[in-house]
Formats: C-alpha cells, structure tokens, sequence
C-alpha cells in the first residue's frame, strides 16, 4: 500500500530526510533465528541527522512478556492490533534473541551508525482527530547536531508514496551487517565456487543464478562512475563482489546500460563507489519494467502481500529470477530466458531492450577474493566521501516530490 510521511529540513542549511528511514522490517539476528524488533524516530549526535532508532521495551514489560511467553501458544500478534505490549512480544518468533538483546543491558543504539549517543525525536503535537502527516511546516523542539540551525517537520498532507519491501538485519549489539530485498535470511552457507575466468567478448551465461547467502556475507551498497559521466548510476546499487575487481549486480540500477545480474570490471574506491571498467557477463534473462501506479492507489507493502497478490512474483524467485517494487520506477521484474514459457503473466509483454556500457579496458586479468580470516561486510548507510552523493541524490528525491500532482 501507499503511505504518507513526514520530512525534516533545517531553517539553516540545505539538511533534508524524511520518516522513511524507519521503513522495512529490521530484524536482530543470533544463533541461527532472528527476531522482528519495533525501531522510532531518533536524533543521532554522531550521524548529526534523523535516523531509525531502536525501541527497546521496559523492563516491566519484558518481566511480563517473558511470563506470557512460557505458556503462550497463539498465533503471531502485529504491533498496529495489540495494544498490550508484553503479549504482542511473546507472540513473536526468535523470542530467545529478544532476551540476548535485553541480557546485555546496553541502551538503545542508532541504527545508521549503530552508536548510543541518540535520543527519540520529539514530534509536534497535533489536534484531537488530526493526523501528524497532515502537519504543516513545524518547528522542532532540537537543533541540527553541527549546525545549529531549526529542524522544522512537515506531512506529506494527501501526498501517499509506496518503497520497495526491505529488511534490515542487525547484531545484537545493534549493529548493521545486510540489508536485503525480497530474499532469503542470512544463512551459514559456503561460498561458491569462483566463476570461470570471464574472457573477451561479453559472455552470455545460461546457468547462472543469484547466491543470496553470498550477498548477504560480502554485499554492499555502491554507486558506478563512468568516463562519460551521463552513465553514472546513482543512487546506490547492490553489488557482490565475485573476482577480486569483478562486480555482480544484485538490484535494480538506475541505469541504462547495466542491469541486475551484470557482471563487470571495476575499481572500487574502498568506501562507497566503483569506477565501471568493462562488462563482462549478462546472463540470459528477460527485464520486464512496470509502471507507475496512479497516486493514491493501493499497492502492496510487505512481501508477503505483493506474493500473495502476484503469485507469480513468488515463482520467478523460485526459478532463480528477481522482482523489486519502487515508487519511482514501478515494479520491475527479471525472468530466466528458458523458464519465460511458464510465465503466461508475461505473454504478449515485450522485454526491456537492453544497451551495453562503453569499454574503458581491453585487458581483464582477475585473481579470486581471498576471503580467509575475514568477512566484507555492507552497512545501511555508507560515510565519507558519500556525503556529497547523498545530499544530491537527497536534493533529486526533493525535486521528483515536488513535481508530483496533489
């Protein structure tokens, strides 16, 4: 479904977000199960920005959620229906994580940088019967960390947006290590065998399919640069690195010369960006591209709604394919060559044309990433030298709202 949201600007510089970064399901992880945690608004001192922050239960509610739960048989409670805190937590799966996270005793973390120094982000109160998102511009009680100035909030009013489905997972100690759409829970799982050595020209590989346990241990966010600079794909991409300097595309790119399953040469900058160097692989598969649907209409928004709506979303996961909904680009969705024929859905629909990027090299020479001792790791957000990148992409997410129909 669509939602509406808030977002936050400062009266002194040109800081911009929005409630969204409390989207998704955020899941802590231990032993082998995971548990679905609530998470809030929150003002990060060290991200010096709003953030997601967790929202850890009392310790009243926890002595009482724990007594339920020994004797609790019931279905899985949601949070928006029970109002009684402690049973909607002992209805919930993995609840042995949940003691992990409380048996520490640590304060509630940011979720972006996963430090403590953040406090829950006071919002403006709004008349009996009004909706928060309906807000006009409001100033905040709290300054900008670094700044100085006014944060202000304001609703979207009857603007409604619809994201992609996504789940976050996190440490118990409230630390980020994957961020994965639409795709299995982290796993123990070997690592795959390394490709065969990609040669000159492109290769069209029939057999290969996604490895989620493999994102999840060594995937990470990047935006690709290119010579010509009208190629770049930004905002960030999900890629996993195969070859040491060969890249494999795990997501949708904003792009029109690469796509999710590419494979390419690159130089990676160590932080948040790889320069493009030549393509090497693109597996047989057919691109399809949805639509925007009309503003305010309802569109699923947890996984198992698209599913259930779309079985054969389900299906195409199933046969080593891909789908992926953003508000931006509609709901995009990728299919094997040979499985096409059982996609009756598809029947009549022609695949997107896909253009090849410009080679940069004529030479590839890749040696296997050496993964002994050490496991790469992808955080929620990237820091650095991406400051720049997401303040625009945050200034093209501005621009895009306000050209939208009221």
């Amino acid at each position: 479904m669509s939602i509406p949201f808030l977002t936050f600007t400062c009266d002194s510089c040109d800081y911009y977000s929005s409630s969204f970064v409390t989207f998704g399901e955020f899941l802590w992880n231990y032993d082998g199960q995971t548990f679905n945690f609530d998470r809030q608004l929150g003002l990060c001192q060290d991200c010096k920005e709003i953030v997601a922050m967790e929202k850890l239960p009392d310790a009243d509610v926890m002595d009482r959620a724990r007594k339920l739960h020994a004797t609790y048989t019931g279905p899985r409670l949601f949070l928006f229906q029970e109002k009684d805190e402690a049973k909607y937590l002992a209805s919930q799966e993995g609840f042995n994580v949940l003691e992990r996270v409380m048996g520490l005793r640590r304060p509630p973390v940011c979720l972006k940088c996963g430090g403590s120094d953040v406090q829950p982000l006071v919002l403006p109160e709004v008349p009996n019967g009004a909706k928060g998102t309906d807000m006009a511009r409001t100033p905040l009680v709290v300054k900008h960390p670094g700044c100085g100035g006014q944060l202000q909030a304001k609703g979207s009013g009857g603007l409604r947006i619809s994201l992609a489905p996504v789940t976050y997972y996190f440490g118990v100690d409230g630390k980020a290590f994957a961020t994965l759409q639409n795709s299995p829970s982290p796993r123990e799982e070997k690592l795959p065998a390394p490709p065969r050595l990609p040669t000159k020209p492109l290769t069209r590989s029939q057999d290969w399919r996604p490895d989620w346990g493999a994102f999840v241990k060594r995937g990470k966010a990047v935006e690709i640069t290119f010579e010509d600079p009208k190629f770049n794909v930004s905002p960030k991409v999900d890629v996993v690195e195969e070859w040491e300097g060969c890249f494999r595309i795990f997501g949708f790119a904003f792009s029109d010369v690469l796509y999710w399953g590419d494979l390419f040469e690159g130089e990676f900058d160590g932080s948040s960006s790889i320069h493009f160097k030549r393509l090497l692989d693109r597996p047989e598969y057919s691109h399809f591209s949805g639509r925007l649907p009309p503003l305010g209409a309802s569109v699923p928004h947890a996984h198992g709604e698209w599913i259930s709506k779309f079985p054969y979303l389900q299906r195409a996961f199933q046969v080593g394919g891909y789908w992926e909904y953003n508000a931006l680009f509609g709901l995009y969705v990728v299919i094997p060559e040979k499985c096409l024929s059982d996609f009756p859905e598809f029947e009549g629909h022609t695949p997107d044309t896909l253009n090849e990027p410009p080679d940069n090299v004529e030479i590839l020479k890749p040696q296997p990433v050496i993964h002994e001792g050490r496991i790469s790791t992808r955080r929620l957000y990237s820091s650095g030298s991406s400051v720049a990148a997401d303040k625009d992409r945050n200034r093209r997410i501005r621009k895009l709202i306000s050209k939208m129909p009221d």
